[in-house]
């Protein structure tokens, strides 16, 4: 759960940006030019920070999810060698059990892998429907530095190894269905 909320808590930095940036064009008509810079820098720092944040969160998570990715490609392995050999049906149960488990904590981490990506790549949206072309040279500027910082994909990978998302999960569980199933369809016919 601190791994999760760790996540939802860097995707909430990143929804804070947003909506700083979404009121950056609601200031009144009467602001200065003066204040709309400040306001703008103070989202040029929070999305530093949030940033920052993105990366020291990677760099805490990323070896779990490594662990958690191979122990995930173990058990199906395992899984695998238990119908193939109809070694024994206590294992298989048991081992299918903890496929389940593992599969949740994956889904889990997917999930909010790809809330993080969405949410961070969403700032280069909300940077290009500010009204930066009426702005001075100086505030244009600074909107283009956060846009060319918001380019950068933001999420969480296993060891730098893949992106964790919604889309990968699919297709690793896709195929280790697939796979499975295929064993099983041959065990049968072999007896």
């Amino acid at each position: 759960m601190v791994y999760y909320s760790l996540i939802k808590y860097v995707s909430l930095m990143f929804e804070l940006v947003a909506r700083r940036i979404r009121l950056l064009d609601q200031l009144p008509c009467g602001a200065t030019r003066k204040h709309r810079e400040r306001e703008l820098d103070v989202v040029i720092q929070q999305h530093y920070l949030a940033l920052r944040c993105a990366e020291l969160l990677e760099e805490l998570i990323s070896p779990i999810l490594l662990a958690q990715f191979l122990g995930c490609v173990l058990v199906w392995c395992l899984l695998i060698l238990y119908i193939t050999m109809n070694i024994d049906n206590m294992g298989a149960i048991n081992t299918l059990i903890l496929c389940e488990v593992l599969a949740f904590e994956m889904l889990a981490f997917s999930f909010l892998g790809s809330e993080l990506t969405h949410v961070s790549y969403g700032i280069s949206d909300e940077i290009y429907s500010f009204r930066w072309y009426d702005a001075p040279i100086s505030v244009q500027k600074k909107a283009m530095l956060i846009s060319a910082r918001s380019q950068k994909i933001v999420g969480v990978t296993a060891f730098k190894f893949y992106f964790v998302s919604i889309e990968q999960f699919g297709k690793v569980m896709f195929r280790n269905v697939t796979s499975t199933i295929c064993v099983e369809c041959t065990s049968i016919n072999d007896h």
